[in-house]
């Protein structure tokens, strides 16, 4: 019996130095990284363009051009995913 409480001693003193050194260690962490904010600063805020020619912005195809075979194989594939989803 004394050989149980003394490996669940040890277990809990193991557990609290582990806990201790993570605590240690965060802490230290977040120090660091709140002094290289202050030092380095905000990141630099980059200005909006509007789009120029080469980045045109193109509609979408209406649904009178789409081809009826595309839409029917479509509405397939998710007629298929929908009922094998479900099982």
């Amino acid at each position: 019996m004394d050989n149980i409480v003394e490996v669940l001693q040890e277990a809990a003193s193991i557990m609290v130095l582990g806990m201790t050194m993570v605590f240690i260690f965060l802490t230290l962490l977040v120090f660091v990284v709140k002094t290289m904010s202050k030092l380095v600063g905000p990141a630099p805020v980059e200005p909006q363009t509007s789009p120029t020619n080469s980045q045109k912005i193109t509609k979408a195809p209406s649904a009178d051009n789409v081809d009826p075979n595309v839409v029917a194989a479509i509405s397939v594939a998710v007629h298929k995913y929908r009922t094998a989803a479900s099982q």
